[in-house]
């Protein structure tokens, strides 16, 4: 399939609508693009990125975080805390993504 769009002066484009119904794409959802050898490639992103939890395997002594008993006697309550402890698994697994995409 071929199609063409229009890039809009605030940098937009909008996707046909034959591409959004091969991709199953709803008004609200997500999508990936992937730049490789000078072509964009646009994927869609179905569920959220914790749907990947899991699924990389952590290789022993990378990517750990060492911090020292002191670190954890924070006055920040544990709500934010746990939302720090998500945003550095979100932005830990989206960078994997990446550069597994980029291997290929």
């Amino acid at each position: 399939m071929v199609t063409e769009a229009t890039l809009n002066t605030k940098g937009q484009l909008t996707l046909p609508k034959a591409i959004r119904e091969q991709l199953n794409l709803k008004t609200g959802d997500r999508v990936l693009f992937v730049v490789r050898n000078g072509r964009v490639e646009l994927e869609a992103v179905h569920g959220s990125i914790l749907d990947w939890y899991g699924s990389i395997k952590r290789q022993p002594g990378v990517g750990m975080i060492r911090e020292t008993p002191a670190a954890y006697s924070t006055a920040e309550p544990e709500s934010t805390d746990l939302q720090r402890v998500r945003e550095a698994v979100r932005t830990a697994i989206a960078a994997e993504v990446v550069r597994e995409g980029t291997a290929d």
